[in-house]
């Protein structure tokens, strides 16, 4: 009976633990995946409409640089977002305040 009852607890709790649920959260959960700690330090923003992400960079060169790893970047995040919806675009644009 207590081997039932732990495997139930288990059970519970496996299904009730928080699951990203929408793009933000998986992007925010899997930053550091997709983006090296140099990268990160020159994106300054980024937002999420619909089915596209833009980010915003501090310098063209980084616009650059992002752009060639664009694919790469955009089929690693549908594989994230499966569940939250496919991912068509990613633009990277020069942040201004």
């Amino acid at each position: 009976m207590d081997q039932i009852k732990g495997i139930a607890k288990k059970l519970i709790k496996d299904l009730t633990a928080k699951k990203p649920t929408c793009h933000e959260d998986v992007l925010q959960a899997n930053w550091d995946r997709l983006f090296s700690k140099k990268e990160q330090q020159h994106i300054n923003k980024y937002y999420i409409r619909k089915d596209e992400i833009v980010l915003q960079v501090d310098s063209s060169a980084w616009i650059y640089l992002l752009n060639l790893k664009k694919e790469k970047i955009l089929k690693e995040l549908n594989r994230l977002f499966a569940r939250q919806g496919k991912i068509t675009k990613l633009n990277i644009r020069l942040y201004t305040d």
